[in-house]
């Protein structure tokens, strides 16, 4: 046990107070805030990059591996993001608010998301391990790949709503609960092995730096999802029909919905050669 320090006390009670007031003034200046959490994201990923070749073979292949993936994850939660603006505007603003008949306040819609996770998780993992006990391992790659088409299709399903609404640009509920239903699928694939992930393919000593970037991931995607949000908000326009919104609605939910589809596109062709470099030497993951 090493002897206790007070110097060492001291610079972490400063640092500690430093950090406190710096992100106090963050807070204050959101744009400056946006511009610092870049830099600060993108400087952590190449610094980690560039780490990571300096390492031997397989651990440069594993963390190389880790990093794209944690790439990959800034655009799912830029899209898991849009539960709690761009989906939930939708269901305020041209849906019923109802769910299974029975009336709910629009942001209670969000309670799909723990619901569907505490149904849907258990199943999944009983899924997992008879798989498993036939041989067969679904790899991290096939998740990833499977939570992106699951998340594009929350946005995709969105897009015909249209053709069912009312005189009012009002459509059933139904919709907007299938979209929070698949959007929260791919979270399960996505978000809950995120960090089991960083677990398997990063070495010890590095584990600690990689799970710090796995959360700027998530971070900074709380910046590019308000980004997407935006695309819903007609400007230059003071008054606006429902009809109208719905309209803005279904474009802007094809275009994301899109964009996710062709980053699962991605993922599927990266899938073939990380899994060379994440099962080449025999590493176990799931």
């Amino acid at each position: 046990m090493h002897p206790f320090s007070i110097t060492k006390y001291i610079i972490v009670i400063v640092g500690s107070l430093a950090g406190i007031c710096l992100c106090a003034f963050l807070l204050h200046h959101v744009e400056l805030t946006k511009v610092v959490m870049f830099i600060i994201v993108g400087l952590a990923f190449i610094g980690f990059f560039i780490l990571s070749l300096k390492q031997p073979s397989r651990d440069k292949k594993t963390m190389i591996s880790a990093l794209v993936f944690t790439l990959i994850a800034i655009a799912f939660y830029t899209m898991y993001q849009q539960m709690y603006t761009s989906f939930l505007f939708f269901a305020k603003n041209n849906s019923y608010h109802n769910i299974l008949g029975i009336p709910v306040h629009p942001t209670q819609f969000t309670v799909i998301n723990p619901v569907t996770i505490i149904i849907m998780a258990p199943l999944l993992a009983k899924l997992y391990k008879k798989l498993y006990e036939k041989g067969i391992n679904i790899r991290l790659t096939s998740k990833f790949t499977l939570g992106l088409v699951f998340t594009a299709s929350a946005f995709l399903i969105l897009v015909p709503a249209k053709m069912f609404a009312d005189s009012q640009g009002i459509v059933s509920s139904n919709w907007i609960v299938s979209a929070y239903f698949l959007v929260t699928m791919g979270e399960i694939l996505i978000a809950a092995i995120g960090l089991s992930m960083i677990s398997q393919l990063i070495p010890e000593k590095f584990m600690g730096l990689a799970t710090g970037i796995w959360f700027l991931a998530t971070a900074i995607s709380g910046i590019t999802g308000g980004i997407v949000a935006t695309l819903t908000s007609p400007e230059g326009v003071e008054k606006i029909s429902d009809l109208q919104v719905l309209n803005i609605y279904s474009h802007t939910f094809l275009q994301v919905g899109l964009a996710t589809l062709g980053v699962a596109v991605i993922m599927f062709i990266l899938k073939f050669f990380l899994d060379k470099f994440i099962y080449a030497e025999n590493i176990k993951a799931s």
